[in-house]
């Protein structure tokens, strides 16, 4: 596990919620200079912790349809399926839920003809079950993570000199 300290944590959680706020709103906002945030992005690019930076594009409002795909299959095939789904530009999403039953679940998006299609471009041996849900609504798509109640490691170094100074 990667361990961060409370900037790295306020670094991430300024891009996470707009990716384009430039490092120096986000020094002003954590009061410390622009070099040090862009050495600590770029850390944390070279740790994987970031891995790319993006926008998030209403596809409803282009008349894209996304769906949900689940698909319930044998043990032995999840490796096999999954690397299947992979392969296909509509699949946008993918995970593989630790249930009894072996589930993929993933979303997927385009024109529902395209949608459907995936069916026939998967092999469906040891598939028990596979169902396209198209989304109606969706009332919340958010993919940030809440940084303050999650589980990361947080270090705090305080030199001794510097609290002495304070005091």
């Amino acid at each position: 596990m990667i361990e961060l300290n409370n900037l790295d944590v306020k670094i991430l959680a300024h891009l996470q919620s707009n990716s384009r706020e430039s490092f120096q709103e986000i020094a002003k906002c954590c009061l410390t200079s622009i070099h040090t945030i862009k050495s600590r992005v770029d850390r944390l690019l070279e740790l994987g912790v970031i891995s790319k930076f993006t926008i998030d594009i209403d596809n409803n409002k282009l008349g894209i349809t996304e769906a949900i795909l689940l698909v319930n299959a044998k043990s032995g095939a999840v490796s096999r399926i999954t690397e299947e789904l992979l392969g296909l530009e509509q699949v946008k999403e993918l995970y593989i839920t630790s249930d009894s039953d072996t589930a993929i679940v993933s979303r997927v998006a385009g024109d529902m003809r395209r949608i459907l299609v995936i069916q026939e471009r998967i092999n469906l041996i040891d598939v028990n079950n596979i169902r396209i849900l198209s989304v109606k609504n969706a009332f919340r798509k958010d993919s940030t993570i809440p940084l303050a109640f999650s589980s990361i490691t947080l270090t705090v170094h305080i030199e001794i000199r510097k609290y002495q100074e304070m005091l």
